[in-house]
């Protein structure tokens, strides 16, 4: 029984690659709901199944020159339709549509709609007549439009963003313009997608291809992708590193293209900005960043890498910088009998004692020389509770102990 599960579950893996096979490696398919290539079909090419309905639409040449790899429509009659896509879209949730478009004339058109005649549904759409818009509406109430240009009789690359009401328009990966939605209380429901119509008609004359659904935002890298075929990716993402105060830091990040340059940036706080070369950096334009004699003022810095490849941009993922103060942290010698840290601390110190200082007594004493804490060692490794004292200045000493250390209180 356990054999015949592993089967399936080989299968079922390979199905999923498989599927995901058939789209473009500058796709993401991180959230993705569909992808139409229109190879001669309608079918979604994505794991979701959520095959188009062909009423009438023909395929012709693509941008790219392929043959039958374009869906076209009549403007009178012609459209596809998923009745019942696997997916719902909501007025506070998120989503992306992106389409290539080659309209040849200013006749109004409905590209793609999501949506039904139905009061108080959330539905949207891309439509154009001399322009392309993006719209959002809570049914039988006033569209909200994000507006730009539109070119005839040339392949153009749209993607429209909704996060919570914010409406984003892109066109051929660079962003147009930006709306909000303003109505609360639609109802999220199932609803038909049309392609090449609008749900009262409006039917479109001209071209469409590779129409992409995500069931989130697309970052403007992924758009810029999408727009311009873009495959580079990282083969070695960069770690987060926790690094002793004064020691070295190392952050590696891999381009799948060799020719690919390289720019690391950092965040101390006011936003990613690029490191030069130089004082404590080296390879800030390599696949290697190298940190030397890290500080304190680093300690939860982020850092991240911009691989570039012709028209080809892509960010790594972001890595955090923890600096540890070791100040009093080293080796127990005779000549170092204990050690105390974090220091400064705020409410505890770990207490680090050679064997022979096990159950001596501690003191703390205030700069005025008066006691003000002690105890005694019960362990080669303890921790203390400091959070009565007050903030400032201290020395910590053990009885027998030729040592003294300044202990900071903040």
């Amino acid at each position: 029984m356990k054999f015949l599960y592993t089967i399936f579950s080989l299968l079922f893996i390979f199905a999923v690659n498989n599927s995901y096979a058939q789209i473009p490696s500058n796709v993401p398919t991180n959230g993705l709901n569909a992808w139409y290539n229109f190879n001669g079909n309608g079918n979604d090419e994505s794991v979701n199944a959520n095959n188009a309905n062909n009423l009438g639409a023909t395929f012709v040449m693509d941008r790219n020159g392929n043959p039958n790899s374009a869906a076209s429509f009549n403007g009178s009659n012609q459209y596809m339709q998923v009745a019942a896509p696997s997916y719902a879209f909501s007025e506070t949730g998120t989503f992306t549509y992106s389409v290539w478009i080659n309209k040849p004339n200013t006749d109004i058109g409905v590209f793609m709609m999501t949506g039904t005649t139905a009061a108080g549904n959330f539905i949207s759409l891309i439509q154009g007549a001399n322009d392309v818009k993006f719209g959002t509406n809570q049914q039988q109430s006033a569209w909200t439009w994000a507006t730009t240009s539109l070119t005839l009789n040339t392949w153009d690359h749209y993607v429209a963003t909704y996060d919570n009401k914010t409406m984003n328009l892109y066109k051929n990966g660079v962003f147009q313009v930006t709306a909000t939605y303003p109505y609360t209380g639609a109802a999220s429901v199932i609803l038909p997608l049309y392609i090449g119509r609008g749900v009262s008609g409006n039917y479109y004359e001209g071209s469409l291809d590779d129409i992409g659904i995500w069931n989130r935002v697309l970052n403007p890298n992924e758009i810029a992708n999408l727009y311009s075929s873009c495959t580079l990716a990282f083969t070695t993402q960069p770690d987060s590193q926790s690094v002793n105060m004064n020691l070295n830091a190392q952050y590696i990040a891999m381009a799948s293209d060799t020719l690919a340059t390289y720019q690391w940036q950092e965040d101390s706080g006011t936003g990613f900005a690029d490191i030069t070369n130089g004082g404590q950096y080296s390879g800030a334009t390599d696949d290697t960043l190298n940190i030397n004699g890290v500080t304190l003022s680093q300690d939860n810095n982020q850092y991240r890498c911009i691989i570039t490849s012709g028209n080809c941009t892509e960010i790594s993922e972001t890595a955090l910088l923890t600096v540890i103060n070791n100040t009093s942290i080293g080796s127990i010698s005779e000549s170092n009998p204990f050690s105390i840290y974090p220091n400064p601390a705020s409410s505890s110190i770990q207490l680090q004692v050679n064997d022979g200082l096990i159950y001596k007594e501690y003191k703390i004493y205030n700069l005025l020389g008066t006691e003000v804490m002690k105890g005694i060692i019960e362990a080669e490794n303890s921790q203390l509770d400091i959070s009565r004292l007050d903030n400032g200045v201290y020395m910590f000493q053990i009885a027998n102990a030729n040592h003294v250390v300044r202990l900071i209180k903040e």
